[in-house]
């Protein structure tokens, strides 16, 4: 490699590795050649995994593959950072908010994918999401050698005939927190084993369709063009709140891109209340259009809410009044307000009640779900990744499952598939 530097100072080179920094040369004033520099040779991993047949052997598929290590040695020697930012990752295969391998994970191809790892043991695990058994094993990997690592999963039958799996809640590259390719956040939904994806970057419509068919995948899961609406500009003057609010995050799907106009086609989301924002999302949804509302009491963030019913102190033990100026009680009658003339803040389709993996969210999420239901709000609840890359958040758990009983081999019937999602035909959890 070449750097341009200044040449009237004495310099560090510091090579990183995985992660790690490896190997420090002094650089004296004037040097052009700073010699070979070595540093450990890494291990070669070849990655396979099988799916297992009802008939016939085993056949190759797509995975997510994660190496752990397993001594507390291992781990010493592996673990490493992106020049010390984020999280810690042992083994630090990549950054991890990046393409594949990314932290320790690391997408399989049905051809196999091959990966450097830093030396060392490792315990091997692949997935194909909640709907298939998890492999494992254990490895030693010697620097400079290869080691060919083969997995089997097997299908379980945890899904009825007659239900879809989708994931409703996504981030890739369109996102501004996001940065794993496209390609990659394709491979990933296929091989989570989820058949229907809701794209839902922040304030960007898009619907991944070029890599789905660049990687020829459009007959294993469907991609719903879609947004979630992040605004940034506190506004909302929510009574008793000392500062000023945003309103938390929508999902909207199916959407179209539009790749000439900002956004992707998204509209302007900052200064605007629930009902205003739906109003304004309107022209944009087809009839069977889905408004989301997401993570309603997630925390805050950098003074950002994240949740809507958080925002605006949302109280479960009290009633929603009639009168939308009636907070006298508490704050709940801004559901009923109609800022934009149309939709009520409340007039969401669907309230995210699972997001990721945790219970967290949920727990959080049920008795406000509850109290909604029990005073007419009756938005069914679903269950979502919120997935950003690998790393972040493990794409299909949770998920929504939609009773949709598709004709085999034939495209989703999109309209259908939303009509059922609205009318409470599922069920939201994180596998069996």
């Amino acid at each position: 490699f070449t750097v341009s530097a200044p040449s009237d100072r004495p310099l560090t080179l510091t090579v990183w590795s995985f992660g790690r920094p490896v190997a420090t040369v002094p650089v004296p004033i004037d040097t052009v050649d700073v010699g070979v520099i070595p540093v450990p040779a890494p291990a070669l991993a070849q990655l396979r995994v099988d799916r297992t047949a009802e008939v016939g052997p085993p056949s190759p598929t797509e995975a997510l593959v994660v190496l752990h290590p397993a001594d507390e040695a291992t781990r010493a020697a592996v673990t490493g950072t992106f020049h010390g930012l984020w999280q810690a990752c042992a083994p630090w295969l990549g950054p991890p908010h990046g393409a594949s391998p990314a932290c320790n994970r690391v997408l399989v191809d049905p051809a196999g994918t091959d990966v450097e790892v830093p030396a060392g043991r490792y315990q091997v695990f692949a997935t194909i999401g909640p709907a298939g058994s998890l492999a494992r094993t254990e490895v030693t990997l010697i620097a400079g050698e290869t080691t060919p690592i083969t997995l089997t999963v097997s299908p379980l039958a945890l899904t009825p005939p007659g239900w879809i799996s989708a994931d409703l809640h996504v981030h890739g590259q369109a996102s501004f927190d996001a940065s794993i390719p496209d390609d990659d956040r394709v491979r990933s939904f296929v091989a989570a084993g989820v058949e229907v994806i809701a794209a839902t970057d922040h304030d960007a419509i898009a619907d991944y369709a070029d890599a789905v068919a660049r990687l020829g995948v459009a007959d294993r899961v469907t991609v719903l063009g879609g947004l979630e609406t992040t605004p940034l500009l506190p506004f909302l003057d929510v009574p008793g709140a000392d500062l000023p609010r945003v309103i938390g995050h929508f999902n909207f799907w199916p959407l179209t891109p539009v790749p000439s106009a900002p956004r992707g086609g998204a509209p302007w989301d900052e200064r605007l209340e629930p009902g205003a924002l739906f109003d304004r999302m309107a022209p944009l949804l087809p009839e069977h259009g889905v408004r989301m509302l997401n993570h309603p009491w997630a925390a805050p963030q950098t003074g950002r809410d994240l949740g809507y019913l958080r925002a605006i102190e949302f109280d479960p033990c009290a009633p929603i009044p009639e009168d939308p100026g009636d907070l006298t009680a508490s704050n709940n009658a801004l559901l009923q307000r109609r800022p934009g003339g149309g939709a009520r803040n409340g007039d969401w389709d669907v309230i995210e009640i699972l997001n990721n993996a945790g219970v967290d969210e949920w727990a959080r999420a049920r008795p406000l779900w509850f109290a909604l239901l029990s005073q007419g709000f009756a938005a069914p609840g679903a269950g979502n990744s919120d997935s950003h890359g690998l790393s972040d958040a493990q794409l299909g758990w949770a998920r929504t499952w939609v009773a949709l009983d598709r004709p085999v081999g034939q495209p989703l019937d999109v309209a259908a598939f939303d009509r059922a999602l609205k009318d409470g035909q599922i069920v939201a959890g994180t596998g069996v």
